[in-house]
């Protein structure tokens, strides 16, 4: 990344901002955030964030809501790779996290940003501002809990083959099996990512937890099976 600077934070010159998200994309090993409205990227960008998804398979995308139409076809190859691409109402945060550090920025992952714009942006470590870097990527991991996925035309497509809408389930929360925070409803992916980061420690889809993840009620549920009976039950008919 950038030379390590005494207290972990780096103030960012324009002309290197692009060149710093790029790299802390190709450096991320565990887990990647990229919280940014508008969605354009240039094509060494595009690629290391699928070598990315393809290398640890924990990358997330959050993009403006407004902005998805326009954002389609560069959002394919993501959804392809395996990036679970979300959306926010109103955003305008532009913030990139790892587990080694996270950039804030002015600049979206846009081509004519990357090369014509004036941005502005800080790069802090992990390890050397550890309480700073810990908010940010809060903030980040805040974006991701409100977000709601945006499915691929695929996706859209098979679930409409699936079942009659009048049968189709609508809704969109569900809960942290593990802290019973509201996140969206995917039995996949049933923690928070607070809490999933700690269960991925052990990675024991049998390990029990406290909640089940469509009601929220207190149960013993799992990675493995994340509703409680009647949930269960109610989902099979």
């Amino acid at each position: 990344m950038n030379e390590p600077s005494p207290d972990g934070v780096r103030l960012l010159q324009p002309q290197q901002i692009a060149a710093s998200v790029r790299r802390l994309v190709e450096e991320s090993r565990e887990f990647l955030l990229l919280i940014c409205p508008y969605y354009r990227p240039w094509p060494q960008m595009q690629g290391e964030i699928e070598k990315a998804a393809r290398r640890h398979g924990e990358v997330r995308l959050v993009v403006r809501e407004d902005a998805v139409g326009e954002a389609r076809k560069h959002l394919a190859p993501c959804h392809a790779c395996g990036v679970q691409v979300l959306s926010v109402m109103k955003l305008h945060a532009k913030l990139y996290v790892t587990e080694s550090a996270a950039i804030l920025t002015s600049m979206n992952l846009v081509d004519a940003s990357a090369q014509e714009s004036w941005e502005a942006g800080i790069l802090v470590e992990s390890d050397a501002a550890p309480g700073l870097y810990g908010r940010i990527r809060q903030q980040a991991e805040n974006f991701i809990d409100a977000a709601e996925a945006v499915e691929s035309p695929d996706a859209q497509k098979r679930a409409r083959q699936a079942a009659p809408a009048a049968e189709q389930d609508t809704r969109t929360k569900g809960s942290c099996v593990r802290c019973a925070k509201a996140i969206r409803l995917d039995p996949e992916k049933p923690f928070c990512f607070p809490c999933y980061g700690k269960w991925k420690k052990y990675n024991n889809s049998e390990y029990v937890e406290k909640h089940c993840h469509r009601c929220g009620k207190a149960a013993e549920t799992s990675a493995a099976k994340p509703l409680c009976r009647a949930c269960y039950a109610n989902s099979n008919r």
